[in-house]
C-alpha cells in the first residue's frame, strides 16, 4: 500500500492548481457574497488545522492557496491578489488571529473591524 505523505514542494501546488482549473464544474457556481466568503474561509481554515494539527500557526498566503484551490475546483475564477485583498476586507468577521512577522514578501494587509489596515504574516490555527 501506498501512504499518504506530505511534500514541501511549490510543484506540487502548480500541479493541483492545473488539475483543479482542467476539472472545472459544468454548472455556473452562484456568485460569492461576503457570508458565503466568511464561510468558506472559516471552513478552509478547520481543513488547514487537521493537516497541519502538529502547527500552531500557518502563513496567510499559504492558507489563501487552500482556499483558492477550494474555489478553482468549484468552477470559480480567481486571482491570489483578489482573495488576499478580500481575506483582508473580512478579516475581522473571522474571529481568527493574526500574527506579525518580519519578511514584506509574506505581509498580507487585513482590516481592523474600524477599517484600518495592518501587514500580518500569520494566523493562528488553534484558539
Amino acid at each position: 500500500k501506498k501512504q499518504i505523505s506530505k511534500v514541501n514542494n511549490q510543484k506540487i501546488y502548480e500541479k493541483a492548481l492545473k488539475k483543479s482549473v482542467k476539472e472545472k464544474r459544468d454548472l455556473t457556481p452562484l456568485p460569492l457574497s461576503d457570508e458565503i466568503l466568511i464561510e468558506i474561509f472559516t471552513k478552509t481554515k478547520d481543513l488547514v488545522e487537521a493537516l497541519y494539527s502538529n502547527k500552531d500557526y500557518i502563513e496567510i498566503k499559504r492558507y489563501l492557496k487552500y482556499v483558492e484551490l477550494n474555489l478553482l475546483m468549484s468552477g470559480y475564477e480567481v486571482e491570489q491578489e483578489q482573495l488576499e485583498e478580500k481575506f483582508g476586507q473580512l478579516f475581522s468577521s473571522l474571529k481568527m488571529i493574526p500574527k506579525k512577522g518580519r519578511q514584506p514578501e509574506k505581509f498580507v494587509s487585513l482590516q481592523d473591524r474600524y477599517g484600518k489596515q495592518e501587514p500580518y504574516v500569520l494566523i493562528k490555527l488553534r484558539g
